[in-house]
This record gives structure tokens, C-alpha cells and sequence, in this order.
């Protein structure tokens, strides 16, 4: 709702490995309990380290399609879960 304006400066690209290249971290957000190896934050803490990094870097959030979510390696590409 009025997000015009960060619509209209999105950039996309043709995939998450791409979108994901320059950042320095990441969080997959998911609500399923995954046995991956990257750690898993609430979401507090989750946001709390994309602010912390994304001073001067690039970090970004992964939310996955609203019917099913990330896939299990679209969430390993990214530094943590939350």
C-alpha cells in the first residue's frame, strides 16, 4: 500500500544468486523448521544484524513466494534463517 515509489526502483534480476551477489549478508525468512547448517535468529535479531551490516554494504531480507515459500537452496544461499 503506497509503495510506489520503492516499486518503481526495484531492480530484477533473473535470479536470487544474482540478486544476492554483492551482499555481505542475508536472511531467508521462513516459517518451516529446516535442518540446514546456517544459524536460525527470531526475527528481531534477525533484523538487528541487517542494520548492523548494511551500513556502508549490501544486506538484504529473501522472502519467498506466499504459496510455498523459499526452496530449500534458495534459503542456502543466504546467511541465516529467520
Amino acid at each position: 500500500h503506497n509503495a510506489e515509489d520503492v516499486l518503481a526502483g526495484a531492480i530484477v534480476v533473473p535470479t536470487l544468486d544474482e540478486a544476492l551477489r554483492d551482499t555481505v549478508f542475508s536472511v531467508a525468512t521462513t516459517q518451516r523448521a529446516r535442518r540446514q547448517g546456517q544459524p536460525t535468529l527470531p526475527p528481531e535479531e534477525a533484523a538487528s544484524q541487517v542494520l548492523r551490516y548494511g551500513r556502508g554494504a549490501k544486506a538484504a531480507i529473501v522472502f519467498g513466494r506466499e504459496s510455498s515459500g523459499l526452496t530449500n537452496r534458495e534459503s542456502e544461499l543466504c546467511s541465516v534463517l529467520s
